[in-house]
């Protein structure tokens, strides 16, 4: 059974009915949150947002996302160990490793870096800035929850991955009906052997993302960043549509 708060908007869902969704407004709203108030998320609460994300498309429904979500103590220890790791010089070895970003995609990243700062009277450029916010990530934004992304080790990279996207963007759209925000969070996977000694995740599975979860602290300077999008004209092609207006 569904929890009683999503059945409706399930089965408004599968209606032919034209009736006016959210869905529009939630896309527009989602962005990521980088500073939480210290205000528990209830595990109840939890629980109806993953059973709405888990309607997420997936290859040949192998539906590959598996989730630990935690908080309290194993949250805290993460964090720590996280932390202490990454000030000891202990190199990253995250399970789904990432390329350095080049070119237009670095720009990008700089961009958005460069805001973040701004907006919080930092200086970009300051090498104590930067390390002090790179802590904040391994710390999932002192987040009272994380949810941690698995995947079996038995299933592709490639594949898990795309589907595990796709319920990471379904699991931050979810929140925001319980004025929840929420940010993804690659930094602090960096090291899946803290999290599986920790955490109790076994060998066969493969730590992917977390995403942090929590109230927002609005009036927070991180939290008044809005990331640009680029315009779709320089990101898309048409074929076929010749004729149209």
């Amino acid at each position: 059974m569904f929890p009683r708060r999503l059945t409706p908007i399930l089965l408004r869902c599968n209606t032919a009915s034209r009736e006016t969704m959210d869905i529009k407004e939630a896309l527009l709203a989602r962005k990521s949150i980088r500073a939480y108030r210290k205000d528990n998320v209830s595990r109840s609460v939890i629980e109806e947002i993953l059973t709405f994300a888990t309607r997420a498309p997936s290859s040949l429904n192998s539906q590959p996302w598996e989730f630990v979500v935690v908080s309290g103590k194993v949250l805290d220890d993460i964090r720590d160990r996280n932390e202490m790791m990454l000030l000891g010089g202990e190199p990253p070895r995250p399970d789904f490793p990432l390329k350095r970003l080049k070119g237009i995609y670095r720009e990008r990243q700089v961009a958005v870096f460069t805001e973040l700062c701004r907006l919080g009277g930092f200086d970009s450029n300051d090498k104590q800035t930067i390390a002090y916010l790179r802590r904040r990530s391994y710390r999932f934004f002192e987040a009272p929850v994380a949810i941690i992304i698995c995947a079996d080790a038995s299933l592709g990279s490639v594949r898990s991955n795309f589907d595990l996207g796709l319920v990471s963007q379904d699991i931050c759209l979810a929140a925001l009906e319980y004025g929840l925000g929420t940010c993804l969070c690659l930094e602090a996977v960096s090291y899946p052997q803290t999290i599986s000694e920790i955490a109790a995740v076994p060998p066969s599975k493969k730590i992917c993302v977390a995403i942090a979860l929590g109230y927002p602290e609005t009036e927070h300077p991180a939290n008044l960043l809005r990331s640009q999008r680029e315009p779709l004209e320089n990101i898309t092609r048409w074929c076929g549509f010749e004729g149209e207006v």
